[in-house]
C-alpha cells in the first residue's frame, strides 16, 4: 500500500512541474574583482560551510562567484550578489595586505554608508550579453559585474 501512495505522489509531483520554467530562459550573474593597485592582496569570503580566499596580482581579476535565476524577464539585480557573500554582518569581503593583515571587510548591511562601499552597486561596471532574445533561449541575458578595487580601498 505505502508503495502505491508513493508512486502516485512521485506521478503528481514529476506531471505538475513544469520543466520548461527550468530550460527556457533565465539569467547568470557574475561577479569579479580587480586589482588595479600596484600590489597583490587577497580577498576572502565566507557564506555558510564555504570559504574561499584568493590572492589578485595587480592587473588581474577573479570571479567570486555566479548566480543564476530561473527568471526570464527583466534585468539579473545586483542584489543577487548575497547569494554568494551573504547579507548579513558576519558575510561580505575581507581584504588582506600582502603580507595576509585584514586591512578592509566589506559588508552588504554598509552598502549605503559614507565613502566608498563595496556593496555600492554604482561602482561596479556593469557589461550585458545576449540582450537580444534568441528563439532558443526566451530572453535569456548574461550579466558580469566588475569592482575594481582602488589602493585607498586597501588602507586600514
Amino acid at each position: 500500500m505505502k508503495r502505491i501512495v508513493y508512486g502516485i505522489l512521485v506521478t503528481i509531483g514529476c506531471a505538475s512541474c513544469d520543466p520548461e520554467i527550468y530550460m527556457d530562459g533565465g539569467h547568470e550573474s557574475e561577479w569579479f574583482i580587480k586589482n588595479t593597485t600596484d600590489t597583490p592582496f587577497s580577498v576572502s569570503w565566507t557564506y555558510g560551510d564555504i570559504h574561499e580566499k584568493v590572492e589578485i596580482s595587480p592587473g588581474d581579476s577573479i570571479a567570486i562567484g555566479v548566480v543564476c535565476s530561473i527568471q526570464s524577464i527583466g534585468d539579473p539585480k545586483f542584489s543577487y550578489i548575497t547569494e554568494i557573500v551573504g547579507s548579513d554582518d558576519d558575510g561580505g569581503l575581507t581584504f588582506y595586505s600582502e603580507d595576509g593583515i585584514p586591512v578592509r571587510h566589506w559588508r552588504w548591511s554598509e552598502r549605503g554608508g559614507s565613502g566608498r562601499q563595496l556593496f555600492n552597486e554604482s561602482l561596479w561596471r556593469k557589461y550585458v550579453r545576449d540582450q537580444q532574445p534568441q528563439p532558443d533561449r526566451k530572453g535569456y541575458i548574461d550579466v558580469t559585474w566588475v569592482f575594481d578595487v582602488l589602493p585607498e580601498d586597501l588602507q586600514e
